[in-house]
């Protein structure tokens, strides 16, 4: 088997085919002045293939940063790429230090935004590939990433990272008023090919914020829980790692566990050891006690080797010292334990991340070729239609447009009755009443004689809810088995109706457009969905919802946060985490135990129908992205036939000339080095 870097080196060639082979299509339609695809498609699909080649290169690894306030997640985040940085500043006579990075420490809780950090490949040919780090924003009032410029300044990216008055007076004049729904860094200059994610936390009053950190948690390969040094975990920590849990529960993604800024923690305790070792000794046994398994050990698969040690400022103070006292500098280093953080991300790239992020990429870079490929052997087959014939294809390919027009809308509603069915086929297996029984079973005799008022025994009923309602959905026979077998019908119905009905219009290329149409083209989500995509993708899925099971337990916050469910994959991880943060600790007013005890045994009794609502949300979500993606398919094939009746029709009013013959071999040579290059993708996925 290739190592990875064998399979990237492959795919980046790959990409870069594909790039040529469009650029060769633009070059032949403006050298013969002939339309064979949309301007527009093209450079927005080359500019896709450019973002590809990037991602390819540097984008291997996707972390997902939590911790509670004051952890150091934006310190380590920035200390990772090697982008923290000391500075010897005289204040009032004295010399202090600052640590710069790319991101703030914000200084209250609930003031910052989602933030993340992307590596820009050196590789890629993009000419707006910025030369130091710059800042993009999102708002909440607009769908697309805006430039700020280069993040040259703290002060610059904390204006639009924080929602405090006083920062925000560093913004553009315009940008003052306006709500920042998420930010990125574009760094070029970097140490590890990783995405980096710096999420706030959960439970944000603002609900843009949380819908973003599920999309992240999604969208990541792995976690990492950041502590400081300078303390242990205490139960205000539990509902943080508890809502990790879950997510590590539901998507089998592993957990890193860091405890940071041990140059804080250095002096040596009683038992001579530094106190950031034994921080790090007692979270990990925290967690071994907080976190157990239905016989009573400690949950390994979640836990892992415990707590990793670092100091990103050591690190930082290395560099900076590095030409005036190298000894002390690779000591500093050393301690920092910063690499062998690194060797661990890497290590991850090569054992799991990178094929699967190899496979994704040259999938979505599979799906632009074929959706070009399609039009062009559609365009070639009505180049070669004879003089004598194209009066009558003309008057066939209307006909053709008449059909497909009156198809559209009953084939819509065919996609739409088969996603209910397929549904309900898959609640059949959902027993509320056994889920009921089977919680009850496990819980009520620990509910009925715990203290309750105790932080760490509601994290371990929580973490038992958990593992029932996971052990109960994913059984060989549960909803989410069922699920699985009846979306991918769905799915595969849904591909072969498209296919029947693009071939059986017999135009020109119809055969070549129902071949190249695949489970991908359907499937694929697009790589910039926006806001109004969602919004609206989500108001059809909650009226198919709607029919099945009145959305009615689960309120109109998780309809809010399905809206960030429909940007990324959908399947039981999705399903399941949605689920747990409907369960997430309810409110306990009550202060009399008895009545805490039967309040909380109660509640068990409306998880099962929250959770085939929830189900029932998030797998019209998965379905209506499905017919989504038809429609659009649909679209691009009217958009072709339209383009067959201009070239028949300016075939009718010109002359055949040498020079069109000269076309029809170019367009047939292009068309072959599109299956060639279809063929070089295929081969680096797994």
């Amino acid at each position: 088997m290739e190592t990875v870097d064998e399979l990237m080196l492959a795919l980046q060639q790959a990409l870069e085919g594909s790039r040529e082979w469009l650029s060769q299509v633009d070059a032949l339609q403006s050298q013969h002045e002939r339309s064979l695809l949309s301007t527009e498609d093209l450079d927005e699909d080359l500019h896709d293939l450019r973002h590809l080649r990037t991602r390819a290169s540097s984008s291997l690894l996707t972390l997902a940063f939590l911790g509670e306030f004051s952890s150091g997640k934006s310190f380590l985040v920035s200390g990772l790429q090697k982008h923290l940085h000391l500075e010897r500043l005289r204040v009032k006579g004295n010399l202090v230090d600052k640590y710069v990075g790319l991101l703030p420490a914000s200084p209250k809780p609930t003031s910052s935004c989602p933030a993340r950090v992307i590596p820009i490949s050196a590789a890629t040919d993009a000419p707006s590939a910025p030369s130091a780090p710059s800042l993009r924003v999102k708002f909440t009032d607009a769908g697309g990433w805006e430039d700020k410029g280069v993040a040259d300044t703290p002060h610059k990216v904390a204006a639009y990272a924080t929602e405090l008055p006083e920062l925000m007076l560093n913004r553009l004049p315009a940008d003052r008023q306006r709500q920042v729904a998420e930010i990125e860094i574009l760094v070029p200059d970097y140490v590890l090919p990783t995405q980096l994610y710096d999420l706030p936390g959960i439970n944000s009053p603002n609900r843009v914020h949380d819908a973003i950190v599920t999309e992240r948690m999604q969208d990541a390969d792995c976690f990492v829980y950041v502590a400081r040094a300078t303390d242990t975990l205490s139960e205000s920590a539990l509902e943080l790692i508890r809502f990790l849990y879950q997510h590590h529960k539901t998507s089998g993604k592993r957990v890193i566990w860091v405890v940071t800024a041990i140059d804080l923690a250095s002096d040596l305790g009683m038992d001579d050891e530094p106190k950031w070792k034994t921080a790090a000794e007692q979270n990990t046994l925290y967690l071994r006690e907080s976190f157990k398994t239905d016989d009573d050990q400690p949950d390994l698969d979640f836990i892992g080797q415990g707590f990793i040690a670092v100091s990103p400022a050591l690190e930082a103070r290395s560099s900076y010292l590095n030409h005036s006292d190298a000894d002390l500098a690779a000591e500093l280093a050393t301690e920092s334990r910063m690499n062998e953080l690194r060797r661990l991300l890497t290590q991850i790239i090569e054992v799991d991340t990178g094929r699967k992020h190899a496979d994704v990429v040259a999938g979505e870079a599979q799906v632009i070729v074929q959706r070009h490929r399609a039009a062009l052997l559609g365009a070639l087959a009505t180049e070669r239609i004879p003089v004598d014939r194209i009066k009558d294809e003309l008057d066939r390919i209307r006909d053709g447009v008449r059909v497909l027009d009156a198809e559209v809308g009953p084939l819509r509603s065919r996609l739409s009755e088969n996603l209910r069915h397929s549904i309900n086929e898959a609640l059949s297996a959902f027993d509320e009443a056994g889920l009921s029984r089977q919680l009850h079973a496990a819980l009520d005799e620990e509910i009925g004689s715990a203290n309750l008022r105790r932080e760490q025994v509601m994290n371990r009923i929580e973490v038992r809810k958990t593992q029932v309602v996971k052990e109960w959905l994913s059984a060989s026979d549960g909803l989410l088995s069922s699920w699985d077998a009846a979306f991918q019908e769905f799915k595969e119905d849904t591909l072969s109706s498209l296919r029947e009905l693009i071939g059986g219009l017999h135009l020109p290329g119809s055969d070549w457009g129902s071949e190249t149409l695949s489970m991908d083209r359907l499937s694929l989500p697009k790589p910039e969905q926006t806001d109004a995509e969602a919004e609206d993708l989500v108001r059809k899925a909650t009226r198919i919802a709607g029919t099945i099971a009145p959305l009615v337990g689960i309120g109109a916050v998780a309809i809010g946060a399905a809206t960030a469910v429909a940007v990324v994959p959908v399947g039981a991880a999705i399903t399941l985490a949605g689920l747990y943060a409907l369960m997430r600790d309810r409110k306990r007013k009550i202060s009399v135990l008895e009545v805490m005890r039967k309040a909380e045994i109660d509640n068990l009794n409306s998880i099962p129908s929250e959770s085939k609502e929830w189900f029932v949300l998030t797998a019209s979500v998965a379905g209506q992205r499905i017919i989504a993606q038809a429609d659009q398919i649909l679209d691009e094939h009217r958009r072709q036939i339209n383009a067959s009746l201009r070239r028949l029709q300016r075939r009718l009013a010109e002359p055949e000339t040498m020079e069109r013959r000269e076309f029809v071999e170019k367009l047939e040579a292009i068309c072959s080095a599109g299956a060639a290059v279809e063929t070089a993708l295929a081969r680096c996925r797994s």
